[in-house]
């Protein structure tokens, strides 16, 4: 009886299967990190706007209602509504007849966001 050897046919294409496989790996790694950032930026986006509205709306609320200063409630609104303790804060604040102008700001992950928001009567 001879023994068996053991022959492996080698060809040019060995081990291909597995570099493929990392390469599709990394690409859908990196299309998914893709994805999470831009959510990201788009949640951050989205939240700065809605701090803009509450705050206008809220200033203009006490313009016409209120006895405070309705830039102090437009900070105190974005403060309040702060509870992830990121960087909002209003960064102008103009009243014109009966209306509010409030614009916020927030720096996240090195970007800047802003957001304008304008509440009160209409004017002609």
């Amino acid at each position: 009886m001879t023994p068996h050897h053991n022959t492996r046919i080698t060809t040019p294409e060995a081990g291909s299967a597995s570099i493929i496989t990392l390469a599709i790996t990394a690409v859908i790694f990196l299309l998914t990190l893709t994805a999470l950032v831009l959510t990201e930026r788009a949640y951050i986006s989205a939240r700065t706007q809605t701090a803009a509205d509450l705050a206008a709306l809220a200033a203009a609320n006490q313009l016409v209602n209120g006895t405070q200063d309705p830039c102090a409630v437009a900070r105190e609104t974005v403060r309040m509504n702060n509870r992830e303790k990121t960087s909002e804060r209003v960064s102008q604040c103009q009243v014109a007849d009966q209306s509010v102008f409030i614009a916020v700001h927030t720096q996240h992950a090195g970007t800047a966001v802003n957001a304008y928001a304008r509440a009160g009567a209409r004017t002609q």
